[in-house]
């Protein structure tokens, strides 16, 4: 058991999901792409079914939510088809194309890291705060790596969250 606001932790080591608010406990078997996917479809109630049930027993045909089948051989269904088949290309791409972003801020962030960590290992040498000409641009260096750092930081949230919806908006594999 754990508790985490961290999406990205909770993705990959839930097996279960509880949501804690308005006085109960809601539990969501599943990973948390699961999770998101029976609030985003107003699945509690197959949930709280769900949760009911011992591990590993199937859903009743009646808890799931299957997509309407549309009728065989139309025109009109099969350009819808391809326009949904279109759209999701369009947003695998995106999302890779996000995923790729994502780490090459990973990337820039573990590189600034190194070199605060660097800037920390010359501020600790004994000596270093007798002479203020030499230390003040030193001093100064480690704070603008900090303040990028946090901006870097907070880049990667908010491509995180981007990123989370887009994955929220592709179909399971």
């Amino acid at each position: 058991i754990f508790v985490s606001h961290d999406r990205y932790f909770v993705e990959r080591l839930a097996t279960k999901v509880v949501e804690i608010g308005g006085g109960r406990a809601q539990v969501y078997p599943g990973d948390y792409a699961a999770f998101l996917w029976s609030k985003t479809q107003g699945g509690v109630v197959a949930a709280t079914a769900a949760a009911a049930r011992p591990v590993g027993r199937p859903a009743p045909a009646s808890s799931r939510k299957a997509p309407p089948a549309p009728a065989a051989g139309s025109a009109q269904d099969h350009e819808q088809r391809k326009r949904e088949a279109a759209e999701r290309k369009k947003r695998e791409r995106a999302y890779e194309t996000l995923a790729t972003r994502i780490s090459e801020l990973e990337g820039r962030i573990t590189a600034r890291e190194t070199t605060v960590k660097a800037v920390e290992a010359d501020m600790a040498a004994p000596g270093f705060y007798d002479r203020h000409e030499t230390s003040k641009p030193v001093l100064d260096r480690h704070q603008a790596l900090m303040w990028e750092v946090g901006d870097l930081l907070g880049q990667w949230e908010m491509l995180q969250a981007e990123a989370e919806d887009l994955r929220a908006a592709l179909p399971s594999q």
